[in-house]
């Protein structure tokens, strides 16, 4: 059996992370099923670290088309970057979805000690970091493109204090979704 780490650099390296069109090609999704799972599979890794962990989710299914592992190693990722760069105030983190119109708005919040506005360009750009510190500058980009491969889009919102990123993904047309 792969080790979570091993699944993670083979997805990223796949052929599928390198720009197809996944919402009209990819299979349809729960994404609130999704984000619970990536949630709970955190939460339990991290249970013995002082940080508060919540998350919010619609009542109703949030359907997409997609690639389940990817949109699951992105959403992974940037919980780990939270983590990872939150700093020594990183005290919270949550994460939030919702429909907005025609998309499922997926939203992660903490309260560590962010990116200025200045720099999210270059956060985001390969490569590039924010703050310097642990990583290869790489995490944020790919979780862009794989937003991106999706028709959707990932954006470092301007935050007083701390990081909110949101990923908007379009809805599936899928009758069931209701």
């Amino acid at each position: 059996m792969q080790k979570p780490q091993q699944r993670a650099a083979q997805s990223w390296c796949s052929p599928r992370a390198s720009g197809a069109d996944i919402a009209a090609s990819g299979k349809v999704l729960d994404l609130k099923a999704l984000v619970q799972e990536v949630y709970d599979s955190f939460t339990t890794q991290h249970l013995g670290q002082s940080i508060a962990l919540s998350c919010d989710l619609p009542a109703q299914k949030v359907t997409i088309k997609g690639d389940g592992t990817m949109l699951h190693e992105a959403l992974l990722n940037l919980l780990m970057n939270a983590i990872i760069h939150g700093g020594n105030t990183l005290s919270k983190i949550n994460v939030e979805l919702s429909i907005q119109g025609h998309n499922a708005a997926l939203t992660i919040t903490d309260n560590g000690i962010g990116i200025p506005a200045d720099r999210h360009v270059q956060a985001i750009s390969r490569f590039g970091q924010a703050g310097g510190g642990p990583g290869s500058g790489l995490g944020l980009p790919i979780a862009a493109r794989v937003m991106t491969n999706h028709g959707g889009s990932l954006e470092i919102l301007d935050c007083v204090a701390g990081t909110s990123i949101k990923l908007v993904l379009p809805l599936s047309s899928d009758p069931s979704r209701k």
